[in-house]
């Protein structure tokens, strides 16, 4: 059957990835063909159509979110393909091409078409756009390096967060039940987990199922050449600079964390290639390693909390219930009160590792105890903070340079809001206790807010969504409106 250059370019990105439902940009709308249009019509009821030698459905571009989520809800990658051209852009290259060389038929028929590409695929596990994200809590995507140390289990692990960037890193020896790796599951409750194919022991598997969701997906990568070793995934890293310091010294720029698994813990480096490489086949991994968010994770933390276990976890349903594997009823849902979404993640670590010093409990009692003194001032406190955005996943799309104008004015807002919530807990005193240290430890943000409420117009960028540098912010930008001015 001959294609006509619009299916031979979708069939072209399409045959890399057979697994996935492609969202295939087209004018207004996303498109679903063939297969994967077929799935759309019969989970969704989207209007199947014909469209010359393809089936098809579709969906607005508004919407794209929208549909995207339900189908990773159902278990399912979803790819996106978006127009790298307008159609004037395509008229342009059509006539700059015409003056060149001959060429192919193909690539006649080819040159006819909007170019398109591959924008990013989404998992559960590494979801990063908040219209698409379930709620504020965590979803991590977790890779586990399994091996086996003088008779017992060991393992290197690395889990990202990909909404906020942050990467996490644990390595460890365990007992014959594996009783760290099952705490480890049951406290970070995966979305992903990536596995060396072949390489992962009965009882590994047998944790992983019993300690996750339903709708938990496991990843088989093929042993060195997707689930990288260490020394692969040291040299792909220095290959792609996703460090750099002034020197262009790459070890010395990659994060502490790093460079300690670098040195000395060869499986958690392991790990952490396979999750980099994962990522990379998602197209996502450059905008989430650069931020350099990376930190040692303990699951047991024995020093200054009390221990709870994986099995305590589950049997007591602190985080999800017996029922359906949700939240609902969990000793979590009842306590959490937080208004913030950073602070509902932050809690969750709280209640995984409580506190036993008795002069930190009290000390948090006190903390409480002050603000609740004052009912103006702790109303006040509430009001202000109620307001503030998701900042760690908003400045994580900062960094990837896809956050929108009003989102990033929203950030400025916030942090508006931080910087005057301290000054009204100066106010109560600083003094030794909690408070006292959280003021303190504060910096100083007055210069920093004063000189990007003054680099553009917010207004602007609230209603048309621009960003428009006032005069003497950006040299390039004034020089080019003076000349458009002399035209």
């Amino acid at each position: 059957m001959d294609f006509s250059p619009f299916e031979h370019q979708y069939w072209e990105i399409k045959q890399k990835h057979w697994d996935t439902i492609v969202f295939f940009k087209k004018g207004k709308f996303y498109e679903l063909y063939e297969n994967d249009a077929t799935i759309g019509h019969q989970l969704f009821d989207l209007k199947l159509t014909d469209r010359v030698n393809m089936r098809m459905v579709g969906v607005p571009e508004a919407s794209l979110d929208i549909w995207a989520n339900q189908f990773v809800v159902k278990g399912y990658k979803i790819a996106r393909v978006d127009q790298v051209e307008s159609a004037l852009g395509k008229e342009m290259r059509e006539r700059d091409s015409g003056q060149c060389g001959k060429a192919t038929k193909v690539d006649e028929k080819m040159k006819k078409i909007i170019n398109r590409e591959l924008a990013c695929v989404l998992t559960s596990g590494t979801l990063v756009d908040p219209g698409m994200l379930q709620d504020d809590m965590s979803t991590y995507c977790v890779a586990i390096k399994e091996s086996e140390q003088e008779g017992r289990p060991a393992f290197g692990i690395a889990f990202v967060d990909t909404a906020t960037a942050q990467f996490f890193l644990t390595g460890f020896e365990d007992d014959v039940e594996m009783t760290k790796f099952e705490t480890l599951i049951a406290q970070i409750r995966p979305r992903e987990v990536l596995l060396e194919k072949s390489c992962s022991s009965t009882k590994a598997l047998r944790i992983l199922k019993n300690s996750t969701g339903p709708n938990t997906s496991i990843v088989s990568l093929k042993a060195g050449k997707e689930f990288w070793t260490a020394d692969t995934a040291c040299r792909e890293m220095d290959a792609a600079r996703y460090f750099v310091n002034d020197d262009g010294d790459n070890i010395e720029a990659w994060p502490e964390p790093l460079r300690q698994a670098r040195e000395e813990h060869e499986s958690v480096m392991s790990a952490f290639g396979a999750l980099v490489q994962y990522l990379r086949t998602l197209q996502i991994e450059r905008d989430l390693v650069t931020l350099g968010n990376v930190s040692w994770y303990d699951p047991i933390r024995s020093a200054g909390t009390l221990i709870l276990d994986g099995k305590t976890l589950i049997n007591l349903e602190i985080f999800a219930n017996s029922f359906d594997g949700s939240s609902e009823g969990t000793l979590f849902s009842l306590l959490n009160r937080c208004i913030t979404p950073f602070g509902k993640r932050t809690f969750k670590q709280w209640v995984c590792h409580p506190l036993m010093d008795a002069s930190k409990i009290n000390a948090r009692l006190d903390a409480v105890e002050s603000l609740n003194a004052d009912t103006t001032l702790r109303d006040q406190f509430t009001s202000q903070l109620s307001k503030l955005p998701d900042l760690e996943r908003t400045i994580s799309r900062i960094h990837a340079g896809v956050c929108k104008a009003q989102e990033f004015v929203r950030v400025l807002d916030g942090f508006e809001q931080i910087d005057y919530t301290m000054g009204v807990l100066r106010n109560m005193g600083s003094g030794d206790g909690i408070i006292g240290q959280l003021v303190t430890s504060m910096p100083n943000m007055r210069e920093l807010l004063k000189y990007w409420n003054n680099a553009f117009d917010q207004d602007k960028a609230k209603e048309a969504g621009l960003l428009i540098p006032e005069r003497g912010v950006e040299e390039d930008f004034d020089a080019s409106q003076e000349d458009q001015g002399a035209r």
